[in-house]
């Protein structure tokens, strides 16, 4: 028990020590650091993490837009909002908008499933050959198991090491 006890400890400390940090470099208006406390808080603090992104989006931030997208996605995630795919998009397309991949591969994500493969491969494939390695994975799912077209090993393999390219090689 004292273990456990101890360990709760440190996670409060580092915590707490991250939280420091964030808001000192929040402060001046640095959007990066409101999208990390709003992510540090999602598990603990959901009102907070919509306050830290919302403030981030207003410094037009596109990962702000993009964990925006997120908490209005249906179904629900989040308690503090109603889930809303209306406003959900309208986030993810102000992301991209601003540059972010991530809003591009989870609204191409939600176009392909919801029936528009076409729009929604356009923004993937455009994700992808912008180095996020989510996009590539899945796309080389895609090809593997035959979901945009015929098998093709080879291109799955292809997306495959260019996803384990970007993870383990560069920074992206």
């Amino acid at each position: 028990m004292a273990l456990d006890e101890l360990k709760n400890d440190l996670e409060n400390a580092l915590f707490g020590a991250k939280e420091a940090f964030l808001l000192k470099e929040a402060a001046p208006g640095n959007a990066d650091a409101m999208v990390m406390l709003g992510l540090m808080y999602e598990a603990t603090d959901e009102e907070k993490a919509l306050h830290w992104y919302q403030k981030a989006a207003n410094l037009n931030c596109a990962d702000a837009f993009y964990c925006l997208g997120e908490f209005y996605e249906t179904p629900a995630h989040y308690s503090v909002v109603e889930a809303n795919d209306e406003v959900a998009e309208q986030y993810f397309l102000k992301g991209i908008a601003l540059g972010s991949v991530d809003a591009m591969h989870e609204l191409g994500t939600r176009y392909f499933h919801s029936g528009n493969k076409e729009k929604g491969l356009e923004l993937i494939n455009k994700s992808a050959e912008l180095g996020n390695p989510i996009s590539l994975i899945w796309l080389s799912t895609c090809y593997k198991c035959g979901w945009i077209g015929r098998k093709s090993v080879s291109k799955a393999y292809e997306y495959a090491y260019k996803a384990f390219d970007k993870l383990y090689n560069e920074k992206w």
